[in-house]
């Protein structure tokens, strides 16, 4: 069940989305004329045609689609990043939106929540984006025998402060592990 509620923020963006989609372009056609608003009037007036941020907004709904079809664990950021572009209007989801103006951003209330809802659900987005890079700190054989060479004349005390440091890299600690270790062995 739990894996199921996962998908519930993008369900909600589709079907709203869809429905979006629908009215405008049913209302840009001309199919629907029951009330008039100037927001309708404004879309009845416009061009037949899709507008480019819609045209991205699909393009976007259908990679998090294809995404999550291959089994990509990936959909998810792809969807946050769909969700944190409506939530400050670079990208329109939906038809109706209500925004409020935060200093100089405006942020559609609607893309905020469920943008909110969905990181709640995928806690792994949040881990992925915290989780500090270790690429930089690669295993460098050459550089863990430098810093044995170094370490080699610290005592048992100076070593433990080398792991627990947070100032030495990990080929440092790789190095004062190893003659700490290789010191209890001779003992």
């Amino acid at each position: 069940m739990q894996d199921k509620l996962k998908y519930i923020p993008f369900s909600l963006t589709i079907l709203l989305t869809a429905v979006s989609l629908y009215l405008t372009l049913s209302f840009k056609v001309g199919r629907l004329h029951t009330y008039k608003s100037t927001f309708l009037e404004f879309i009845e007036r416009s061009n037949n045609s899709m507008n480019d941020s819609e045209i991205i907004t699909l393009f976007m709904l259908v990679v998090v689609i294809i995404l999550l079809a291959i089994k990509n664990t990936y959909w998810a950021h792809a969807f946050a990043l769909l969700a944190l572009l409506s939530t400050f209007r670079i990208f329109q989801l939906f038809l109706y939106t209500y925004s409020f103006k935060f200093f100089f951003l405006r942020i559609e209330i609607i893309s905020f929540f469920i943008l909110v809802f969905h990181l709640i659900l995928n806690p792994s987005i949040l881990e992925h984006l915290t989780r500090k890079s270790t690429s930089h700190q690669q295993v460098n054989p050459a550089l863990i025998d430098g810093f044995t060479d170094r370490f080699k004349s610290k005592t048992n005390e100076e070593l433990e402060e080398i792991l627990q440091s947070k100032q030495h890299t990990s080929n440092a600690k790789t190095a004062a592990r190893f003659l700490l270790e290789k010191r209890q062995e001779s003992k």
